[in-house]
């Protein structure tokens, strides 16, 4: 039986990126993300592909402003391959952090769509947590 010893290991980097982001150390939690999308694409493992690429906008976009068109363009990445197979909790998650984008960069509409957007689905899937993380976005507006 051949056993593929990379499978998982997609999900562990992107959970010491999460770490490391918590932490404030972003270039540890870049290149944790990095090496997350890295492996889930070559482990063939799209949901957590989707899943890195939403943390990994969210961390160029928290260490460094002047990357949030890179930012961005990774979290709709993520996005779109996690509608794909219907993940909606990170999906919402995605639409949380591009609101968040949008605030810092002046786009109060898109801000505002994105937000609501996360705003309703936290609310029907009852997270809390992100809800409430939602609502200090929007009330930064």
């Amino acid at each position: 039986m051949d056993i593929n010893r990379k499978s998982m290991l997609s999900f562990n980097y992107l959970l010491l990126g999460m770490v490391e982001f918590d932490s404030r150390d972003f270039k540890s939690a870049k290149n944790y993300a990095e090496k997350s999308v890295s492996l889930s694409q070559e482990c063939a493992e799209r949901h957590f592909e989707g899943v890195s690429k939403i943390w990994l906008g969210k961390i160029l976009h928290t260490a460094e402003s002047s990357q949030n068109d890179k930012a961005e363009e990774y979290i709709l990445q993520g996005i779109k391959l996690l509608e794909k197979l219907k993940i909606i909790p990170y999906i919402s998650v995605g639409y949380l952090f591009l609101g968040e984008i949008y605030v810092s960069s002046g786009q109060r509409e898109k801000a505002v769509k994105k937000l609501n957007n996360a705003k309703l689905m936290f609310q029907e899937m009852e997270m809390d947590y992100w809800l409430t993380k939602t609502r200090e976005v929007l009330g930064r507006l």
